[in-house]
């Protein structure tokens, strides 16, 4: 953590005014308003302004109530410290302690490292995803994003959060 005191927050209102660091994540408004308000939203603080931000939604599969982690994104000098883990394992534990089964992740080819690092395995793949969903092509890099992979992290009840509750 770098010995900065990061806080988490649940949004409730206004949103969008975090809708130009969920665009770094995902460069479609059209999809993040899709996901935006059916889901909870969570930022990460630092001194008091946004650092990271996360949208995620509840999802039911094969009858186990879980999450899906539909944005996640970290400011630009932020990054390199950490701190999407932190978050991730935060709500991990927050969904964990409120009941939920899984967390769940798409993301393009590029994400799939860092996810793995944070606890989740390979589950399915969306062929041709962002190819039929993206009104123009999305490169990342220097390589077009066409299928969604989809990741899994198994959540224990035991796991306490730390914080406030869901």
């Amino acid at each position: 953590m770098n010995g900065t005191a990061w806080i988490v927050r649940a949004v409730e209102r206004d949103r969008k005014r975090h809708l130009a660091l969920l665009l770094e994540a995902d460069p479609d408004e059209a999809m993040i308003a899709r996901y935006l308000e059916r889901g909870d939203m969570y930022v990460v603080e630092e001194r008091g302004e946004t650092a990271a931000v996360a949208v995620v939604t509840l999802e039911e599969r094969a009858g186990k109530v879980g999450c899906e982690l539909k944005n996640l994104a970290v400011r630009a000098d932020c990054r390199g410290r950490g701190l999407a883990r932190f978050l991730v394992d935060e709500l991990c534990r927050r969904y964990a302690a409120a009941g939920r089964a899984f967390f769940l992740v798409g993301t393009s080819e590029s994400g799939v490292g860092l996810y793995r690092k944070l606890g989740f395995a390979p589950s399915y793949v969306v062929r041709g995803f962002f190819a039929d969903n993206y009104p123009v092509p999305i490169w990342e890099n220097g390589k077009r994003c066409v299928d969604m992979i989809y990741l899994r992290r198994e959540l224990r009840p035991e796991s306490k959060a730390t914080g406030t509750s869901v």
